[in-house]
């Protein structure tokens, strides 16, 4: 009768383990994408993460950005030698942050800055897929940067129907055997 009891406390426990222990969000293999709001496009509008992380050029900017492989940082540079002074309105978008394994973003802050003013976390927004940075107003000398950090959440997978069915019945079948031992 104890044996039995462990068993079922063993096995309902390795249900919730294995889905607590899952691997750190990375974005190694997924398509990352780059816009900006008011004067162009990044080069190239997409780039698949490798090793090496993801890389975009954005002329009207004069910046370089790069997601890194790890999915917790992008980088932010001034690389094409004076400052630049973005006054108008210019929203760097990021997206299709699909982070495996499934992990949404719930959180996006400005970790450090070097040769860059104006640019503050009310700056930033962020949504489960992807991140934006205001850059109205912000000044980068040559050579700054700036260096952002996303934080997310491990989103637990649902179930699948026929595993919960399967689990049902094998409680039942126990609950069976039981109760016509006890008989």
């Amino acid at each position: 009768m104890k044996s039995l009891r462990h068993i079922l406390t063993s096995s309902v426990l390795c249900l919730f383990c294995a889905q607590a222990l899952q691997a750190t969000a990375s974005l190694l293999g997924a398509t990352v994408t780059c816009s900006e709001t008011a004067f162009g496009a990044c080069n190239p509008a997409s780039a698949t993460v490798d090793a090496m992380g993801a890389t975009f050029i954005q002329y009207s900017n004069a910046i370089s950005i790069n997601v890194a492989a790890n999915g917790q940082t992008i980088t932010i540079s001034n690389v094409f030698g004076g400052p630049t002074n973005l006054v108008n309105a210019r929203i760097l978008t990021i997206g299709g942050l699909d982070f495996t394994p499934m992990a949404t973003i719930t959180g996006f802050n400005l970790t450090s800055s070097s040769g860059v003013t104006g640019l503050t976390q009310s700056d930033l927004s962020f949504g489960t897929h992807s991140v934006s940075i205001n850059f109205q107003d912000v000044m980068y000398a040559q050579g700054g940067s700036a260096v952002f950090t996303m934080v997310t959440a491990a989103v637990a997978p649902a179930p699948e129907p026929a595993t919960l069915a399967l689990f049902g019945i094998g409680l039942a079948g126990i609950g069976f055997a039981r109760r016509r031992k006890l008989h």
